[in-house]
C-alpha cells in the first residue's frame, strides 16, 4: 500500500514541480501553498463541527470577559478560569478529525519538498558517505564487505561499527550523472541509485526502507528495499537548506505560506478556525 501512494504522490507532483522548475525556489514552493490551503480548507469545512467552534469561541470570549469584569471577585474569577479551561479542551476536540485527516496530504506534500529542496547532490570529486546497515549483525567484524560502483571513487575501506550494525565507505563521483551502488556484505547485498552533479532539485532520498515499512512514506524519492532483504543503503546527501526541529526550511515556508493563505481566504470557503 505504501508504495502504491508513493507512485501516486511522485506521479502527481512530480509533473507539478517539473512546471515550476524555471521559477525561484521561494515561489515554487509559495504556489505549491496555494492548492494545498484549498484542499486545507475545504477538509476543515466539511469535517469539522463549524457550528459548534463558533459557539465555543463565544463562550470563551464572554468567559475571558468575564475574568475581566469581576477581576476582584475570587469565586467568580475561579469560576470562569474553570470555563475556559473547558471550553478551550471542547475546542480542541473540534480540531481533531479535520486535523487528523489532514495529516496524509501535508504529510505526503512535506516528504516531496524535503526530498526536493532540503538535500542536494554532490558535485564531481566531493566526499560523502555511504552508510549499510546490517540486519543481523552477527559476527559483523568477521564478514567481507565491499562497495562498488561505476563513475565513483571509494576514498576509505570499510569502516564497520558493530554496535550499530553498519558498515561505512567514504566515496566521492569522478563525473557527473546518476550512479548505481552495489553494496555487499557476507552473502547479503543490495543497489541502490545515487545522483552525482545534478542540477534542478531532482527527488533524493538519503534513506530507503522496506516496502512494509510506513516511514518509506517519507522517503518517496527512490523505490523501496524489498521485503526480505538484510541490507539497506543510506547516502548522506549534503544538505541544501538548515533544518530545525527535523524539517528543513523550505517546508517551514510551505507550512507558514499555507497557514497565511489560509487565514487571509479562509473567509470565502466558510471556514472558521
Amino acid at each position: 500500500m505504501w508504495v502504491l501512494i508513493n507512485q501516486i504522490s511522485e506521479a502527481t507532483l512530480g509533473r507539478w514541480f517539473s512546471w515550476l522548475a524555471a521559477w525561484p525556489d521561494w515561489l515554487q514552493i509559495g504556489l505549491t501553498a496555494v492548492p494545498l490551503t484549498v484542499v486545507a480548507l475545504l477538509i476543515y469545512r466539511f469535517c469539522s463541527d463549524q457550528p459548534g467552534i463558533i459557539r465555543t469561541k463565544n463562550r470563551i470570549k464572554a468567559y475571558l470577559l468575564e475574568l475581566w469584569l469581576y477581576k476582584d471577585d475570587p469565586r467568580v474569577l475561579l469560576a470562569a478560569q474553570g470555563r475556559v479551561f473547558w471550553h478551550s479542551l471542547v475546542y480542541l476536540k473540534h480540531a481533531l478529525l479535520p486535523v487528523a485527516v489532514l495529516l496524509l496530504p501535508v504529510g505526503l506534500l512535506t516528504a516531496q519538498i524535503e526530498s526536493r529542496f532540503a538535500f542536494r547532490t554532490p558535485t564531481a570529486d566531493e566526499p560523502l558517505l555511504v552508510v549499510a546497515t546490517v540486519a543481523p549483525v552477527d559476527d559483523l567484524l568477521q564478514q567481507s564487505a565491499a562497495l562498488a560502483a561505476s563513475g565513483m571513487r571509494v576514498e576509505t575501506p570499510p569502516l564497520r561499527v558493530t554496535s550499530a550494525g553498519q558498515v561505512l565507505w567514504r566515496v566521492s563521483g569522478t563525473e557527473a550523472g546518476p550512479r548505481q551502488l552495489e553494496v555487499r556484505i557476507g552473502a547479503a547485498s543490495a543497489t541502490r541509485e545515487l545522483l552525482v552533479g545534478a542540477t534542478g532539485h531532482p527527488p533524493l532520498a538519503t534513506e530507503l526502507f522496506r516496502a512494509d515499512d510506513w516511514r518509506s512514506l517519507a522517503h518517496p524519492a527512490n523505490p523501496p528495499l524489498p521485503a526480505n532483504g538484510a541490507v539497506s543503503v543510506l547516502v548522506d546527501y549534503p544538505r541544501a537548506r538548515a533544518s530545525f526541529a527535523g524539517l528543513s526550511s523550505a517546508s517551514w515556508w510551505l507550512l507558514g505560506a499555507t497557514l497565511l493563505i489560509g487565514l487571509t481566504i479562509r473567509r470565502w470557503f466558510g471556514v472558521t478556525f
